[in-house]
């Protein structure tokens, strides 16, 4: 956990300037960013090959029937 860990000041930095910036982070939707740079968002092989259109769909109308 230590590189990623961070001070408040740390952490409040790539959301502000995620929010500030006019280029980059608008240039692309749905990703994971740290320390002002998009990151995976698959850690392990397995994630990656189980990421599927209709698992995400899935995902997606659970959550909504959960907020039911």
């Amino acid at each position: 956990m230590g590189p990623l860990l961070r001070t408040p000041e740390q952490g409040a930095d790539t959301l502000v300037w995620l929010a500030a910036d006019d280029n980059e982070p608008l240039e692309s939707n749905g990703r994971f960013w740290l320390d002002r740079r998009p990151r995976s968002i698959h850690k392990l092989p397995s994630t990656k090959k189980t990421d599927t259109p209709e698992r995400r769909a899935q995902l997606w109308d659970w959550v909504v029937a959960a907020m039911d």
